[in-house]
């Protein structure tokens, strides 16, 4: 699946329900600049990147706990589809 797809029909999803649009977007937008990735325009890598910062974020691990991780290498297994 291409990782512009999986950020928005799996990754920002999740953010949303877990956060409200609000939060999901300043998680998504801090985790890119952290990474050096552009959401608008992202490539594989910039896609692992950006997973990997969300997945280190402080809200998202206290939100998740333990399953930050598991959920962080499932997005990434979306792009393999």
């Amino acid at each position: 699946m291409d990782p512009k797809a999986v950020l928005d029909t799996r990754v920002k999803p999740k953010l949303v329900d877990l956060f409200g649009d609000v939060m999901a977007n300043q998680i998504i937008t801090g985790s890119a600049k952290k990474a050096g990735a552009n959401p608008a325009s992202l490539d594989e890598a910039g896609f692992r990147k950006l997973v990997d910062a969300i997945g280190a974020d402080p809200k998202f691990i206290g939100m998740i706990g333990k399953k930050a991780t598991i959920t962080v290498l499932a997005w990434k297994g979306d792009l393999a589809r």
